[in-house]
């Protein structure tokens, strides 16, 4: 049994109030699928929707800005030509996590709906 590399980015955007409240409303309206998918990775299935909607909230925070010696931030360019700033983390793996970012990150890009939006919020930023 070998080793894998692993790797998990996340579009760095400066968190705000009014941009929790909007991934609140994502994670609210989450399909189904969705739903189970983080059940069965991340959450046992005795907990709440506002339980897991508030931790979501606070992974998608750290996320947002995570800095440290894990991690190295990139800029690409979205379908639009918009400059995105991401946070990138990864290495070997033996079925464990590479680091301790990449848990962070790679829990916070799960749901396309959610990516999709802080692609958005960090495009706003850079304008």
């Amino acid at each position: 049994m070998g080793a894998d590399f692993c790797m998990a980015k996340f579009p760095r955007f400066n968190f705000s109030d009014d941009r929790k409240e909007q991934f609140r409303q994502a994670l609210g309206v989450m399909k189904e699928d969705d739903r189970e998918y983080l059940l069965d990775c991340y959450y046992f299935d005795d907990e709440s929707q506002d339980e897991i909607v508030n931790d979501m909230l606070e992974t998608i925070e750290e996320a947002s800005s995570l800095c440290s010696r894990e991690t190295n931030e990139w800029t690409e360019y979205d379908k639009d030509g918009n400059d995105i700033a991401f946070t990138y983390t990864g290495g070997m793996t033996w079925g464990d996590a590479p680091t301790d970012a990449f848990n962070v990150l790679s829990k916070a890009a799960q749901l396309q709906s959610i990516y999709d939006l802080a692609m958005k919020f960090s495009a706003e930023d850079k304008v």
